[in-house]
C-alpha cells in the first residue's frame, strides 16, 4: 500500500487584509491498484478593509470571507469517478459528479454531511497559537 499526506498552510496580509489559506491532499493506492486522491482546500479572508484591493489581485468577483472546496478521485484501470464540491461560508456544498459508467450530476448537499479527515478549524488554532509568526 502507497499513501501520502500533506497539509500546507499559507497566510498573506496586505493593506489590513489577511488572507488564510489551508491545502490538504491525501493520496492511497492498495495492492488491488485502488487509487484516491482527496484534495481540500479552504481560503479564508479577514478584516476586509476594501473588497476593490482585494478583486485587483485576481481573487473571485463576488468575494466571500471563507470558500471551501474539494476534489476527489477514485481510479481503478481506466475506470476513474471524480467529485468536485464547492462551498461559501459554510453554506450548502455545491457538486459535480463524474463516473465513467453512469452520466454528469450536479446536486446541492448538506454543509455539515460532508466529514473530511482535516477541517477548518485548524486555520482558528494556526491563527492564534500553533503557527510560526514573522517577526519582520
Amino acid at each position: 500500500m502507497k499513501k501520502s499526506t500533506s497539509i500546507t498552510y499559507n497566510i498573506e496580509t496586505c493593506g489590513g487584509v489577511s488572507i488564510s489559506d489551508l491545502e490538504y491532499k491525501d493520496y492511497d493506492k492498495n495492492l488491488k491498484g485502488e487509487e484516491n486522491l482527496l484534495h481540500y482546500k479552504v481560503k479564508k479572508v479577514n478584516n476586509i478593509a476594501d473588497n476593490d484591493k482585494i478583486k485587483a489581485k485576481g481573487d473571485i468577483d463576488d468575494l466571500k470571507e471563507l470558500n471551501e472546496s474539494f476534489n476527489k478521485i477514485y481510479k481503478i484501470d481506466d475506470k476513474i469517478d471524480e467529485t468536485i464540491g464547492v462551498s461559501f461560508n459554510n453554506n450548502d456544498w455545491k457538486i459535480h459528479e463524474y463516473k465513467n459508467h453512469t452520466p454528469s450530476k450536479e446536486y446541492t448537499q448538506e454543509y455539515d454531511t460532508i466529514k473530511f479527515d482535516i477541517k477548518s478549524e485548524i486555520l482558528e488554532k494556526c491563527d492564534k497559537k500553533f503557527c510560526i509568526k514573522d517577526n519582520k
